[in-house]
């Protein structure tokens, strides 16, 4: 459907996202795979009372060795990434984010697939 400017596609719109992370991905793989192999350490070392935001691991990842990516995009890309590898699942909570440049933006939070908060 068109409107104006705007063309609403949903289908379109999670195959582009789809594709733009692949593209993500496969344009720095090393980094992707270091991240997928710290994701389990950093649940396992987690010890907050609340899920963790992709934030929260982001920032335990680099204290821990973890380079920065090319793009600032490719953490999206590990988040959906771990989703679809059943590493983690969406808790279905949202809570602001913390980080200054995020301006309090509501994130979904996570957990290792399987495991009850």
């Amino acid at each position: 459907m068109t409107q104006g400017n705007l063309d609403f596609d949903a289908a379109g719109g999670r195959a582009g996202r789809n594709a733009g992370m692949a593209l993500v991905a496969d344009n720095d793989p090393v980094w992707i795979d270091v991240a997928l192999g710290l994701l389990p350490r950093f649940f396992a070392e987690w010890s907050e009372a609340f899920d963790p935001l992709a934030e929260d691991w982001r920032a335990w990842m680099l204290e821990h060795g973890l380079w920065e990516p090319h793009h600032f995009n490719c953490w999206g890309s590990l988040t959906g990434l771990a989703i679809r590898r059943e590493l983690i699942e969406p808790t279905g909570e949202k809570r602001p984010q913390r980080l200054s440049q995020c301006h309090a933006h509501k994130s979904p939070a996570y957990r290792r697939r399987g495991v009850a908060s």
